[in-house]
């Protein structure tokens, strides 16, 4: 037995006006893009409890397929709206350097960390894909900044004599900041991507 389709119960077949598909589904954060029928040809190891079974190979199934293609907007603000704040607010700790005890800014920068590992392994289940994604680099790249600012916290109030963390209120660590996020940045994207 062959299922086969009603094509005349719809009142278009084309693709985009998506047949099949109610006209008031919603899939949050998704674009349905194109719907459609299809026969894909399968191998059976089993006969299904009939003898003399026919379908084992080759047997056409009828198969209804939805393509639908993520809205960026909603990846942009759930996925990377926390990275550029925490990104933003640690340039900040690191501009106030000089104010902070080195006690208060190991706190402020461990309680970055745990958001921001938070915000990782809450990415890592709504997305589940093996191996590393493109924007687990972002957060790779904000743990390397939240070591650097921490560091350069404990050594700007250090005892020691180090010129380039105390040199006006930590100037070297301030105008370092954003080239280094970027260039780390710009390196990854350039090794994922080409």
């Amino acid at each position: 037995m062959i299922l086969v389709p009603d094509f005349d119960a719809y009142e278009l077949m084309i693709p985009t006006s998506l047949p099949g598909v109610e006209k008031d589904f919603v899939l949050p954060g998704w674009t349905l893009k194109e719907s459609f029928f299809q026969y894909r040809l399968n191998d059976y190891n089993i006969n299904f409890g009939i003898e003399n079974y026919v379908g084992q190979e080759n047997f056409p199934e009828l198969y209804f397929t939805i393509l639908i293609e993520r809205d960026f907007l909603t990846i942009f603000i759930t996925n990377m709206l926390t990275p550029a704040i925490i990104a933003i607010l640690l340039f900040f700790i690191q501009s106030i350097v000089n104010r902070l005890s080195p006690l208060e800014a190991i706190e402020v920068t461990g309680a970055f960390l745990f958001i921001v590992i938070l915000d990782q392994i809450n990415l890592r289940q709504n997305i589940l894909a093996a191996g590393l994604l493109y924007i687990d680099y972002f957060y790779f790249a904000l743990y390397l900044l939240i070591l650097l600012v921490a560091i350069n916290s404990r050594l700007y109030s250090s005892r020691f004599n180090l010129p380039a963390f105390q040199y006006k209120d930590s100037l070297i660590p301030k105008l370092l900041y954003l080239p280094n996020l970027l260039g780390f940045l710009l390196i990854i994207t350039l090794l994922v991507f080409l």
